[in-house]
């Protein structure tokens, strides 16, 4: 078995999904600090080797509080179980601090736009429109309204079409997805030093993440298209990459199942199935109503069961319905 992957010049180490700089010896968890049993859960879910993710995940300490949380431990599991799809970056890792400075061109954006800002006078003649009107007679006003008819009714048909187009799980608007919904670490064991956490969705997209702060990263949104839930995240102006997969809401519990990884690396596009990320939340009102503790956390999923068939089924687990309803 071997540990993490590093460069040839050992200043780069790979995560899973890119090249990150590789974390100084003092920020490397001693064996000691290593939870074994949420590991071997860890190592279960992602399909990995038990033993090599011991190994692996030490080096995985991103918000260096000495302790492993199972997103760090899931990250570490990609790292083994994704090879690297991209060459090592050629430049020193401590230039990466200057990425402002590197997207600066995009900050150029709006002068490289000028041309644009004088699209007014390229349609002068669609504004003189007005004027080949101004005869009023009879027959040009009905041509007109009935014109104008057509359009709306055309634009009605097309949002009925449209609306109906993503089937019968269309989320309703008493429903919805937005607000803070709490997650929990590992098997939910507080006694394994799991712990619950937010994660918050905004109405125009953005996504609030511990795992991936801003700044830090460059963004993190959410978008929902038909029944799949999307989270893109962008690490910076050359690097994202997408989790896509299924997701239910049954009264106050989320169900999420992330079936691909996308990456864009440089304007390489790659895709990864994956069946090993599924989560379970909790909307942030009732389990502060009733203690924001672990024990709170799993007694409203225990009430809200049974579990929908295709999360149990995602998590190789649909022999155990009837058993879980019991």
């Amino acid at each position: 078995m071997s540990g993490a992957t590093f460069s040839p010049d050992g200043q780069w180490m790979w995560n899973g999904t890119e090249w990150i700089p590789a974390p100084p010896q003092s920020n490397v968890l001693p064996e000691s600090s290593i939870n074994q049993e949420q590991v071997s859960s860890v190592a279960n879910q992602t399909g990995v080797n038990s033993n090599q993710l011991a190994q692996v995940a030490p080096y995985f300490d991103q918000n260096q509080d000495g302790v492993l949380q199972h997103s760090e431990l899931q990250q570490a599991a990609m790292a083994i179980s994704h090879s690297p799809t991209a060459p090592v970056p050629v430049q020193n890792p401590q230039p990466a601090m200057q990425q402002p400075a590197m997207q600066q061109p995009a900050m150029q954006q709006p002068a490289m736009q000028q041309p644009a800002m004088q699209q007014p006078a390229m349609q002068q003649p669609a504004m003189q429109q007005p004027a080949m009107l101004a005869p009023e007679s009879g027959m040009n006003k009905k041509m007109i309204f009935a014109g104008i008819l057509t359009i709306v009714l055309l634009t009605v048909v097309f949002f009925v079409w449209k609306a109906n187009l993503g089937g019968e799980r269309v989320e309703p608007e008493s429903n919805e997805i937005h607000g803070t919904w709490t997650f929990c670490e590992g098997n939910c064991v507080a006694e394994a030093g799991d712990s619950i956490y937010n994660v918050t969705f905004a109405k125009d997209g953005d996504l609030s993440h511990p795992q991936w702060p801003v700044p830090g990263y460059q963004s993190t949104s959410w978008s929902i298209d038909q029944e799949k839930i999307e989270w893109t995240i962008v690490y910076n102006s050359t690097v994202e990459f997408q989790y896509v997969g299924e997701y239910e809401i049954k009264n106050d519990v989320l169900y999420i199942a992330f079936d691909t990884i996308n990456q864009n690396n440089n304007g390489v596009v790659s895709e990864t199935e994956t069946a090993l990320m599924g989560f379970v939340a909790v909307r942030e009102e009732p389990i502060i109503a009733s203690g924001y503790d672990i024990a709170t956390f799993s007694q409203i999923i225990e009430d809200n069961k049974p579990t929908p068939e295709w999360f149990l089924e995602y998590l190789g687990m649909a022999d155990l319905a009837d058993e879980q309803e019991s």
